[in-house]
């Protein structure tokens, strides 16, 4: 068996965005392989015949980022334009995207039309349209209606020397400045080439759904002054223009949005809870007469998978309507489970099992879902049954540690679930260091999946523990609120679970602990290590130090830091400060690595600069490693060599600290 490395990443294959064919006889998925050579994911589309259950490559550019069904015998994709009349284009301008049309019998893909839009989401609109979710610039409009051929004369009007905000967020993770710009809903007349927006330019579109002419989007209009939480929705005639209100934005914020043939479902919250760990009640609009029905209270995140791992891809959009029921995606205690509920309102459990959804789809009461299974790697199912294998290979050929789940209790009497796994090279009786592993979110989960971080740990010698502290998902709103107690019920399960496996497994040396968590995660590292020596060294990734900082300097920070620790820094900097790691930066005395994204908009790269300096300053031993070019999401979708380029500092740190030999000894 092949040890499992640094770069064993590039041997796994994500899969995402299962949809059928129209006429239901066909359905087509991405996959992505990392490229080292590359730098960068190998995407194409994969074609399954529903009657003979064979799997055939579609696309071969391995540019692909996103497709729909043009017809039942057509698909539409977006890739790389190398050559032809919009290569100039693209080149010209980034923003740009070039879609294909390909035969499902084969063959070549043949350049479509190109958008001067960033598109996130296409979808078919009659006879010659398509709909477009996509950014734009507030004062391009002139632009965007201007001919293929006159934008190709036209000058880009954006200025390289400088960026003037205006407005808050000015700026977002993973997309660069957003200030002035807007997702929107456009759209695109293949027949003369025409682009058309349909939401005002100062709209914010966030949820859209789209049935036979009828459009039914959530979103708000905002201009320099911050965007609001709250959100309205809207439904509108895309061929007459017509839009009504359902909703009237100014209190409720909306989650889920989708359409049944003669209902509109919908998830809304008030807006006065926890920003991460919300749940939504269960509504039904009428699309006639608006009028909005209660269907019911609801536990857990409608349409959100917030499964911890860095080997998976997650669609957009976990909620689809088929025939007469509504499907949506949840996590209830560590699985991961596919949901419908009906036009009375009535839920019913279609699929679970532990594991992770990445994207699903349904026809005729079929589902097609992409997922991981009881720690596998993602693959292709139909319902129960297995259809694709994709990452068999790297299973059966590599050394896969087992995950042990575990339950502790915490002084309260809370039980917390996690699991642990052993190194590699067990063996009974012997001593081994141990990572303690702490995930994001917070409204996240660790489920019964593969998780690449940990597998190499556990490859190196190391013990790895993981749990689900309180703020995490799956165990309901009450177990997932956790406002104003940052650092506290999160820190004594978290330690109490620690306890909990030291006991367990008493091969486990003490002494030899360390701890890494990112973002949320990074949180609770400089917060257990301000407030504990019980570590060796830790290894604090895109962390929270600071809640003052984070309110002025996140792209969520405005509403994330009121919503969650219920004041901000115009009410009360002095609780803000109490609880922020920076406050206790000065008592760490153990050994700490900071990795940060310079392009990290979420928590900023001041986070993890402050932390380190204060620790320099306090003489206490550190360091700080920033990737260029990267954002928050580094360790799920960053670039392959800077993925590598992480987990090679973070297994040095714990080799050089946890580890009697240094790391060229033990190679």
């Amino acid at each position: 068996m092949k040890a499992i490395d640094i770069d064993s990443f590039v041997d796994i294959c994500l899969l995402s965005a299962p949809r059928f064919s129209p006429d239901g006889r066909l359905a087509a998925f991405l996959a992505r392989r990392p490229s080292l050579e590359r730098n960068a994911y190998l995407s194409d589309v994969y074609l399954l015949d529903r009657e003979s259950m064979s799997i055939i490559l579609l696309t071969n550019s391995g540019t692909v980022t996103d497709f729909c069904w043009s017809s039942s015998d057509t698909i539409l994709y977006a890739a790389e334009a190398k050559e032809g009349p919009y290569a100039v284009l693209r080149e010209r301008d980034k923003e740009f995207v070039v879609y294909y049309e390909i035969s499902v019998n084969g063959g070549e893909g043949k350049e479509a039309f190109c958008i001067p839009v960033p598109v996130k989401e296409i979808c078919r609109a009659g006879e010659h349209g398509f709909l477009l979710k996509a950014f734009c610039r507030r004062d391009w409009m002139e632009y965007y209606q201007l001919s293929p051929e006159k934008r190709q004369n036209s000058p880009i009007t954006e200025e390289d020397d400088c960026i003037v905000f205006d407005e808050y967020p000015f700026w977002r993770d993973g997309q660069q400045d957003t200030n002035g710009r807007r997702m929107g809903l456009w759209l695109y007349d293949q027949l003369d080439g025409s682009l058309r927006l349909l939401t005002p330019p100062d709209f914010q579109v966030n949820e859209w759904e789209y049935h036979a002419g009828r459009l039914v989007y959530s979103g708000v209009s905002y201009g320099s002054e911050a965007r609001p939480i709250s959100e309205g929705v809207y439904l509108m005639d895309i061929w007459t223009g017509r839009t009504r209100c359902i909703l009237k934005p100014g209190t409720w914020a909306v989650g889920i949005l989708t359409m049944l043939y003669d209902k509109i479902f919908l998830t809304r919250h008030d807006c006065q809870r926890s920003w991460a760990g919300e749940s939504q009640s269960l509504y039904f609009a009428d699309p006639d007469t608006l009028e909005l029905t209660f269907i019911g209270p609801n536990d857990y995140n409608v349409g959100k998978v917030s499964a911890a791992t860095d080997s998976q891809t997650v669609d957009l959009r976990l909620v689809h309507s088929s025939g007469e029921k509504i499907y949506f995606c949840t996590i209830i205690n560590e699985e991961v489970c596919i949901c419908s509920i009906d036009g009375q309102g009535r839920l019913t459990t279609e699929i679970h099992t532990r594991g992770s959804c990445s994207g699903f789809a349904v026809k005729g009461g079929e589902i097609l879902w992409c997922g991981q299974r009881e720690g596998g790697l993602p693959e292709l199912y139909l319902g129960e049954k297995q259809v694709s294998h994709f990452n068999e290979n790297y299973l059966a050929t590599h050394s896969i540690c087992q995950l042990e789940p575990m339950c502790s209790v915490s002084s309260d009497g809370t039980e917390v679930h996690g699991f642990a796994i052993k190194p590699a090279n067990y063996q009974p009786g012997q001593r081994y260091p141990a990572v303690l592993h702490i995930h994001g979110g917070p409204c996240m989960a660790f489920l019964d999946i593969y998780y690449h971080d940990v597998q190499v740990w556990a490859n190196h010698g190391y013990f790895v523990f993981y749990c689900n502290p309180r703020g995490s998902d799956g165990r309901g709103k009450a177990y997932a609120d956790l406002r104003g107690k940052y650092g506290t019920v999160d820190y004594d399960d978290v330690m109490s679970f620690l306890d909990h496996a030291l006991a367990a497994y008493p091969e486990v040396d003490p002494q030899k602990l360390g701890v890494v968590g990112g973002s949320y995660g990074g949180f609770m590292t400089n917060w257990i290590v301000s407030h504990t020596d019980r570590f060796a060294c830790a290894v604090s990734l895109r962390p929270v130090s600071s809640w003052i900082t984070l309110e002025y300097l996140s792209d969520i920070g405005r509403h994330f830091v009121l919503r969650e620790m219920g004041t901000n820094t115009a009410e009360n900097p002095e609780e803000l400060w109490r609880r922020s790691p920076m406050r206790y930066a000065y008592h760490i005395k153990t050994p700490t690595l900071f990795i940060h994204s310079d392009h990290d908009f979420c928590t900023h790269m001041v986070e993890s600069v402050a932390m380190y300096t204060a620790l320099l300053n306090a003489g206490t031993e550190t360091g700080l490693c920033v990737i260029k070019g990267e954002s928050h999401g580094l360790s799920r979708f960053g670039r392959p060599r800077q993925r590598v380029l992480r987990m090679e500092k973070i297994l040095a740190w714990l080799d050089a600290h946890l580890k009697d030999s240094t790391p060229a000894e033990q190679q």
